[in-house]
């Protein structure tokens, strides 16, 4: 992709050329204005210039392309994974269909840079005590669960929590049925298909592909009506559920709301047009199977869930 990163200075000014004080380390506009980072709705804003039609498709094929590339260097990325997510729920939430402003490589820049740039809500003007050790907690929850290996991730829920040990019985067979409405293999076969679709189609998954004859030999082992019954119970919604979902919960304090709750954590698959589920963000669909089983054994109240 073509496009460089666009500045603090360039995104809040318009007709001024902007510089940089080296001296008093502050940015300044010609004019002597001092220029602040701005604030999360900015953010929000340039993401409402485009319609989610047409912005979420982009983020979930580039969020598709990274989610194989855990390894490599990501300093040729216009969009990192938290910008990534971070665009898609407030698109989600707040977006419509009358924009015309095209997405290009300088719009998703611009959405990147403002994500990136967005001020802090401790480290202000003033100072606040523990604000640079509030900013690493912060940014830990913010990005280090996007540079997990998402194949480790999966390949490590059933030696945890499907393993028979003689005499110990941590978690019940028939209490992942009940929780999940299928066995805990059968849930990561699921998982692990809607996975590889997402990163084989740009962010897409389309039930009817389950009746295609490529299709016959993984229907065979796990059911189509079991696959539809587990993506629409744990990982879908429909347009109308992922906009009330995106919208609840929100902070009041508009420097905090960046480190909301994303809902497409919970439910990572939109239904868009046509019948078709979009996944903005990608490594979503694969961290369901992992964080879901620990999500679900921490807050089940079933009785014979845990036995020892």
């Amino acid at each position: 992709m073509s496009g460089g990163t666009v500045g603090v200075a360039e995104m809040l000014t318009v007709q001024e050329t902007d510089t940089f004080d080296r001296d008093s380390t502050i940015a300044r506009n010609r004019l002597g204005k001092i220029l602040l980072p701005p604030k999360y709705e900015e953010f929000v804003a340039l993401v409402r210039r485009h319609r989610p039609s047409e912005l979420l498709p982009v983020l979930g094929a580039i969020s598709a392309a990274q989610s194989l590339d855990v390894y490599r260097p990501k300093s040729n990325h216009i969009l990192y994974p938290w910008s990534i997510a971070a665009a898609a729920r407030e698109s989600i939430a707040w977006g419509n269909e009358y924009r015309d402003k095209p997405v290009t490589d300088l719009a998703l820049a611009q959405i990147g840079t403002g994500y990136s740039e967005a001020r802090d809500p401790f480290l202000v003007e003033h100072g606040e005590d523990g604000a640079l050790m509030s900013l690493f907690v912060r940014t830990s929850f913010e990005q280090f669960p996007h540079q997990h290996s998402l194949f480790e991730d999966m390949a490590r829920v059933l030696p945890l929590f499907d393993q028979r040990v003689e005499g110990l019985e941590i978690v019940t067979r028939h209490a992942w049925a009940e929780l999940l409405g299928c066995s805990l293999e059968d849930f990561i076969r699921v998982g692990t298909l809607l996975s590889t679709g997402c990163w084989k189609n740009s962010g897409i998954f389309e039930p009817k592909w389950l009746d295609q004859d490529n299709f016959a030999e993984i229907v065979e082992r796990v059911p189509k009506e079991q696959t539809l019954e587990v993506f629409a119970r744990h990982f879908a919604s429909s347009w109308s559920e992922a906009r009330v979902s995106a919208r609840r919960g929100r902070r009041t304090n508009d420097d905090l709301r960046r480190y909301d709750f994303n809902s497409l954590e919970a439910r990572p698959f939109v239904e868009m047009t046509g019948g078709r589920y979009l996944a903005p963000q990608s490594s979503y669909v694969s961290r369901k199977s992992p964080y879901l089983n620990y999500s679900l054994s921490c807050s089940s109240s079933s009785v014979d869930f845990f036995m020892v």
